[in-house]
């Protein structure tokens, strides 16, 4: 199952109605569903004899300030709901390709190429997975890295199945 939406109950139902019908023969539905925390996701899980987590399709991270700059919005929303003080600032660096880019919290969020003192260095397919995947706490160095990392990341980011780039 590619595509679907609606009441997580009434999309609980509808896979149960299609596993059980007669016709049927298959045994398992297999569905993809972005990694995001939702009333549906929660529910599969719930409901699911097994999931698994697996990346849909690969990126690589072109221009890391320019990424970052596009998900602005995005980041100063999540900076406001996890209350992030203004004055906070982390660079993060690709070592691969030897990009860096810093937040800094003031009014808006900034997004310069200056390195601070709090610097999360990760190689470029990291940088990626901090970005848009799954575990941000795995790549900091200490508590408030975590803190600041989890609740920035990952970036809603998601292609549906039926999507072509």
């Amino acid at each position: 199952m590619i595509q679907f939406g609606g009441e997580p109950s009434v999309v609980i139902k509808l896979f149960s109605s299609l596993l059980n019908h007669p016709n049927c023969s298959f045994s398992n539905l297999i569905v993809a569903t972005p990694c995001k925390d939702s009333s549906i996701l929660r529910t599969l899980y719930q409901r699911s004899y097994s999931w698994e987590v697996i990346p849909f399709c690969m990126f690589k991270i072109v221009d890391l300030k320019k990424t970052l700059f596009s998900f602005r919005e995005q980041i100063q929303s999540k900076t406001e709901l996890y209350r992030i003080e203004k004055g906070t600032s982390i660079t993060l660096e690709m070592t691969d390709s030897r990009q860096k880019a810093t937040l800094i919290w003031e009014e808006e969020i900034k997004i310069e190429e200056q390195e601070t003192q709090n610097v999360v260095s990760l190689s470029d397919i990291e940088m990626v997975r901090l970005l848009f995947g799954f575990s941000p706490e795995n790549f900091a160095g200490d508590e408030e890295q975590k803190r600041l990392l989890v609740s920035l990341f990952p970036l809603d980011f998601y292609f549906w199945g039926l999507e072509n780039v």
